[in-house]
């Protein structure tokens, strides 16, 4: 599904909105980077622009949001007195003068400004929604897009849920060995674009797990990491981790898990990476000294 999510819209001439849908639909929260006006984002599965965007002419600006045409020159004459073949020959070349600048300014794109800055309007259709008219900076680029792009696709990256053995909501014991790992996730390609020549995509990719034990140790692995499968084992798995000392009493290891995820991008200005985006979050685990009852013959 492909979807216009919430951004900009300063004039809607067709008096309707961005539909919206929550299956694969990205919402747009205001980030730290510099954003563009006028952007659309979209989540569907795949790469590349998912709209299209057409950009309004003076005329067809005009005519949609009913702006009266411009007036010709007008002559008034006394009806008692004759005009001179001269000047008649000068408002007919005055008119078409005229006519020849009027044409060509109702064929050359429409320009508003917002906040200083000239952008042109688009009337913008994407699959699955209804269709909205945007305002688009004139000198937009791909690289414009990338603060706003990287706050929506990090914004999908939720905080890791570890999949560990023994859980870290329960007593773990000194010397009995962990399995680590968080549930798996994935995250479609999110794209942002903003007029027909300014798009980009980018795929969250996930790297790796990182687990830090709050006693100084830390561990990180690829993927996902790798959950129990021999539950009768006290050995760590591939995956894994011993504590060798009990936590202090009342006191908690405060265990620290992070994903990272690489971000890969095409764009219409050719590919690369952002920089790899962490997730973390950080849960209480008691650590006990493992008690043995002898037995007496």
């Amino acid at each position: 599904m492909c979807a216009i999510a919430s951004s900009p819209v300063v004039a809607d001439l067709t008096g309707t909105s961005a539909g919206t849908d929550s299956g694969g639909t990205v919402t747009a929260e205001a980030g730290t980077g510099d954003l563009v006006l006028g952007v659309v984002y979209t989540s569907d599965g795949s790469s590349g622009p998912k709209c299209s965007w057409d950009r309004y002419s003076n005329f067809e600006f005009e005519r949609a949001t009913g702006t009266p045409p411009r007036e010709p020159p007008q002559y008034y004459d006394d009806s008692d007195v004759e005009v001179a073949q001269e000047e008649l020959d000068r408002r007919e070349a005055e008119l078409e003068r005229w006519q020849r600048t009027e044409d060509r300014r109702r064929s050359e794109p429409k320009v508003t400004y917002f906040d200083g800055e000239a952008h042109y309007v688009y009337a913008v259709r994407c699959v699955g929604s209804t269709g909205t008219v945007r305002l688009v900076p004139t000198t937009v680029a791909t690289n414009d897009l990338i603060p706003g792009l990287h706050d929506v696709a990090t914004g999908q990256i939720l905080v890791p849920v570890p999949d560990v053995s023994p859980e870290l909501g329960f007593t773990g014991y000194v010397n009995l060995g962990m399995w680590l790992a968080v549930e798996p996730a994935t995250i479609t390609p999110i794209t942002a674009e903003a007029g027909p020549d300014a798009w980009i995509t980018v795929t969250p990719e996930h790297q790796s797990i990182h687990f830090d034990f709050g006693n100084g140790d830390t561990r990180t692995c690829d993927g996902f990491g790798e959950p129990i499968s021999y539950l009768e084992t006290f050995d760590e798995g591939p995956c894994g981790y011993t504590y060798r000392h009990s936590s202090p009493d009342s006191q908690p290891y405060q265990v620290r898990v992070s994903t990272t995820w690489n971000l890969p991008y095409t764009s219409s200005n050719g590919s690369g990476t952002l920089a790899p985006f962490t997730r973390d979050a950080v849960f209480p685990h008691n650590v006990d000294e493992l008690q043995t009852v002898g037995q007496s013959n």
